[in-house]
C-alpha cells in the first residue's frame, strides 16, 4: 500500500510539473517594452502580409506606460496600457479596450472586431514577388511546355501580389501533353470539400485555353474560375492565369485578378 501511495504521489506530482510548464508565463514590463513591428493580418479566412501590401504598423510600450501606434495612411494613436497576467491592456479615449497576449511564435496578438493583428519584434520585409513570378515570356510555346503538375503560388489582385495559401486558395492544376487537365481546387466558397474539374485545352499563339469538359456546368471560385484557365507562360518558370470579369456582350472583359502557378511535377 505505501509503495502504490509513493507511486500515486510521484505520479500526481509530475503532472503538476507538466501542468505548470504547460502554462504561459505572466508577462513583464521588460517582455512588452519597446517597439513591435505588424507582420501579420488575419481577417475573412486570409492572412496578409503588410509589408505585401506596402503597409506598415508599428506598435511602441513605453516605460511610462504609454503605448503608440502608428499605421501607413492613418493618424497615429495613443494611450495607456497595463499588464494583467498574461495579457497587455491597452487602454484609449476614442476606442474599447484591446488585450494582447504572447504566441508560442513570439508575437503579440490581438483581435481587434474579428481582424488578428500580430506584431513582432523584428521589422518584416516585402517579398520580392517580380524575381519569382518573372514576366510573360516570349518564347514561342508548345503544348509540352504546360505539361506537369502545376501548384497555386500567389495571386495578384489589385495591385497587391500574396502567396496564395495566405488568400485561402488551394488549387493543383495537372495538365497532359495533349492540353487535357484536371484542377483541384479549394478556397473559401469550397472550403469543406474540393471543388474538380475536368478541361480541354486548345493553344493559340502563347496562350493555353482550358475549357470545362461539362459545357453544361457552371462553377466559379473566389480567384479562380474553373470553368475556363486562360494561362501564359513565364520568364522565371511559372504559369500565369488571366482571370477576367464577366462583361456585356459587346464590350471586352477586363483583368480581374491573377493567379500564378509553379511546376511542382513534371509530366510523365
Amino acid at each position: 500500500m505505501k509503495k502504490m501511495m509513493s507511486i500515486l504521489a510521484a505520479t500526481s506530482l509530475l503532472i503538476g510539473m507538466i501542468a505548470s510548464s504547460a502554462m504561459a508565463a505572466d508577462l513583464t514590463k521588460e517582455d512588452v517594452a519597446g517597439s513591435w513591428y505588424l507582420v501579420k493580418i488575419e481577417a475573412e479566412g486570409m492572412s496578409l502580409s503588410p509589408a505585401d501590401m506596402g503597409f506598415e504598423g508599428v506598435l511602441d510600450f513605453k516605460d511610462d506606460d504609454t503605448w503608440e501606434l502608428a499605421m501607413t495612411g492613418e493618424d497615429e494613436e495613443k494611450g495607456t496600457y497595463d499588464i494583467s497576467g498574461e495579457a497587455v491592456i491597452m487602454h484609449s479615449d476614442t476606442t474599447e479596450d484591446i488585450s494582447l497576449t504572447m504566441g508560442e511564435d513570439g508575437y503579440l496578438v490581438g483581435d481587434e472586431g474579428g481582424t488578428i493583428m500580430s506584431f513582432g519584434r523584428e521589422k518584416p520585409e516585402a517579398t520580392d514577388w517580380s524575381s519569382i513570378i518573372g514576366k510573360p515570356s516570349e518564347e514561342e510555346a508548345a503544348l509540352s511546355d504546360f505539361a506537369g503538375v502545376w501548384e497555386a503560388c500567389a495571386v495578384e489582385y489589385d495591385e497587391m501580389t500574396m502567396a496564395a495559401n495566405d488568400c485561402g486558395l488551394k488549387a493543383t492544376l495537372q495538365i497532359a501533353e495533349d492540353g487535357t487537365a484536371t484542377l483541384e481546387m479549394k478556397d473559401s466558397l469550397h472550403d469543406e470539400e474540393p471543388l474538380k474539374t475536368e478541361l480541354k485545352g486548345t493553344l493559340e499563339g502563347q496562350t493555353l485555353t482550358l475549357v470545362n469538359v461539362d459545357e453544361d456546368a457552371f462553377s466559379f471560385g473566389v480567384f479562380l474560375s474553373p470553368d475556363k484557365l486562360t494561362l501564359n507562360l513565364q520568364d522565371t518558370g511559372t504559369l500565369r492565369n488571366i482571370e477576367y470579369t464577366m462583361a456585356e456582350e459587346g464590350e471586352e472583359p477586363e483583368i480581374n485578378n491573377l493567379v500564378y502557378f509553379e511546376k511542382t511535377t513534371e509530366a510523365e
